[in-house]
């Protein structure tokens, strides 16, 4: 229930006012100014301004009395009446303030809500956030400009060009995704072009070399081993041996960390010998073949959750296997790490004769060829299984080559 009544709002009568019974709202409205009032609920008194703006009514909250005297607001209904009369409607300029001001880390929250991204890739937003992008995550994102962007930019490169690059591709995709989610009242963009377009315009962009480390062929039964001492050693936990076997798993598949992190059980059969991707980087399902040593290492795991690789992290899934690329490492001589197995399963492959083309589907690459495109079977690669084999069988052979270290392979013959 609503109740009103016209007097001077002054601050005895003000105090002398009782608090309303529930739910009865009682509003007081000043006679010197008109649309200075006063609300009185079970809990609180507040004063308010309400004025016809372009022909509707419009009310807004001035503060409540305690933190707002009599006079200090009337002196601020004043000039947000004066705003309305004028045909400012307080509603949008609320919206419009409030548009200007969301920051960068609420724009990344929004961004991460509404797309469906991977936990690496949400992981990799988050560390941008934080670590690159740590000053600007409480301000206003509009308070980035292209000399920001640009000084931001320089100082990242300094640490790490390849990072500072990733770092504003990120920072580019959330700006657009803000173009397009956060309007003025009449649907305009509250943020303009893209300040990262600076560092094309400027071409500052680092140039930066792909990465094409990976595990020497020569080596691979050194790695190998490394990998099966580590799963068979008794003071490995369960958690240490997962990531074990998930490097295994990527040694022989060839695929990304994420896609053999995140492997469930319902996408994988060692029975039939395949395994399935239904949302890879590149948008396009695919099975792929079971080489027989993956089907074994898959048979080891437990099945105590949905995914193969488990973990009591906060995913589910182990997200990271350095302690075994650190081991390998070591052993070898030279760094590498996960996706550095990736372009070793392919280094495997072009030793083994397998040819380009297939290589690079066991590995999900985009093949560009029209004969490939239109007359080959590229979303179920069950096909390929004597080939995944061989990769596979060469591996193990290795591996007991660098462990007898004495046993000298024989040369390959061509086929007559």
């Amino acid at each position: 229930m609503v109740q009103t009544g016209k007097v001077q709002l002054k601050k005895r009568f003000v105090d002398s006012l009782p608090f309303n019974p529930e739910k009865v709202v009682t509003f007081f409205w000043d006679t010197d100014l008109k649309g200075f009032g006063l609300r009185v609920t079970a809990t609180r008194k507040t004063f308010v301004a309400q004025a016809r703006v372009n022909g509707k009514s419009r009310r807004i909250t001035i503060g409540h009395y305690g933190t707002f005297t009599p006079k200090q607001a009337r002196d601020q209904a004043q000039k947000e009446l004066t705003e309305m009369l004028k045909g400012v409607d307080p509603r949008e300029k609320k919206r419009r303030v409030k548009a200007e001001n969301v920051t960068l880390e609420q724009v990344v929250k929004s961004y991460l809500n509404a797309k469906k991204l991977k936990p690496l890739s949400v992981k990799d937003i988050n560390t941008h956030l934080n670590l690159n992008f740590l000053e600007w995550k409480k301000n206003s994102l509009c308070r980035v400009d292209r000399a920001a962007v640009k000084k931001k930019f320089l100082a990242v490169s300094k640490r790490s060009p390849a990072q500072a690059n990733q770092a504003f591709r990120v920072f580019r995709a959330i700006w657009n995704y803000a173009v397009a989610e956060y309007r003025y009242p009449d649907d305009t963009p509250v943020f303009a072009e893209s300040p990262v377009n600076i560092l094309s315009e400027q071409k500052i962009w680092n140039s930066v070399k792909p990465r094409d480390s990976k595990i020497p062929v020569d080596k691979v039964g050194i790695a190998w081993n490394v990998l099966q001492d580590l799963n068979k050693s008794p003071v490995q936990s369960l958690p240490s041996r997962t990531m074990v076997d998930a490097a295994m798993f990527i040694f022989l598949s060839g695929c990304r960390l994420d896609e053999a992190a995140s492997l469930t059980w319902d996408r994988i059969n060692t029975k039939e010998e395949w395994w399935h991707l239904d949302d890879p980087k590149n948008g396009r399902a695919v099975t792929f073949p079971l080489s027989r040593v993956a089907c074994e290492l898959i048979d080891r795991q437990p099945k105590s959750t949905e995914y193969v690789f488990a973990s009591r992290g906060k995913y589910g899934h182990i997200t990271e296997i350095r302690t075994p690329m650190k081991k390998i490492s070591g052993a070898i001589g030279s760094k590498v790490s996960a996706h550095d197995l990736r372009r070793t399963f392919k280094a495997m492959a072009i030793e083994n004769q397998i040819e380009l083309w297939k290589t690079n589907l066991l590995t999900n690459h985009q093949e560009s060829g029209v004969a490939i495109k239109h007359y080959v079977e590229t979303s179920d690669l069950q096909y390929f299984r004597p080939e995944i084999n061989i990769i596979a069988d060469w591996v193990v052979e290795q591996a007991r080559i660098a462990k007898t270290d004495n046993v000298i392979p024989m040369p390959k013959t061509k086929e007559a």
